[in-house]
């Protein structure tokens, strides 16, 4: 196998001009050596630009899948909470509309004894009318045998909704609206889901 040759491209040291009839020999060689230097840098300077292209092309690339990637991790982070709100709003729902109102019309008797005593603190012979909802008469009669010092009289009125009472005495009335509490949680409650479902 031949030995390979590389392309020298050191100066040549200059030398001594030579005859009158070599000279035309010589320019061919000075400008040959100017048209392979300038060739060098010709190829240098376009491999140059090509690797500097090719730089800028991976970095647009790599911007492009970057922009991409957040852009579907951002999707995806606004699904989520989307089917979590929707989940909770489904929970909270059931929470307002069955499950508090039962706890409300099963504390609904021990909040009346609480008025009832405030009531009872004041004067112990007042007559206190207590009207609640029919649906709820049986539940606080039930009360009523503990507080046998008291004149007491249960009185159902439609009116009323099945978290409220009315005590009326001598000296004017007091209300028990849990079904008003319920109801502002429950406004409250839907405020929220429905604010967040516009942010969405």
């Amino acid at each position: 196998m031949a030995p390979l040759k590389l392309e020298e491209f050191d100066i040549q040291p200059v030398r001594a001009p030579a005859p009158a009839g070599a000279q035309p020999a010589a320019q061919d060689h000075v400008q040959s050596e100017e048209a392979k230097l300038e060739a060098f840098e010709n190829g240098y300077k376009a491999g140059w630009d090509d690797a500097a292209k090719s730089h800028a092309e991976n970095l647009d690339n790599v911007s492009v899948e970057l922009a991409r990637n957040l852009q579907e991790l951002s999707f995806t982070f606004h699904e989520a909470r989307a089917q979590v709100l929707k989940d909770m709003r489904a929970v909270f729902c059931e929470l307002m509309e069955k499950i508090m109102p039962r706890i409300a019309a099963e504390n609904l008797p021990a909040m009346i004894a609480e008025q009832i005593t405030e009531i009872a603190r004041s004067d112990v012979n007042t007559r206190i009318e207590l009207r609640v909802h029919p649906a709820n008469a049986q539940s606080v009669e039930n009360l009523l045998p503990a507080q046998k010092n008291l004149d007491v009289v249960v009185v159902g009125e439609a009116s009323l909704g099945e978290g409220q009472a009315r005590l009326v005495f001598a000296e004017g009335e007091q209300v028990v609206d849990l079904s008003g509490v319920l109801a502002a949680a429950q406004e409250k409650t839907e405020g929220f889901f429905n604010l967040n479902e516009k942010v969405v």
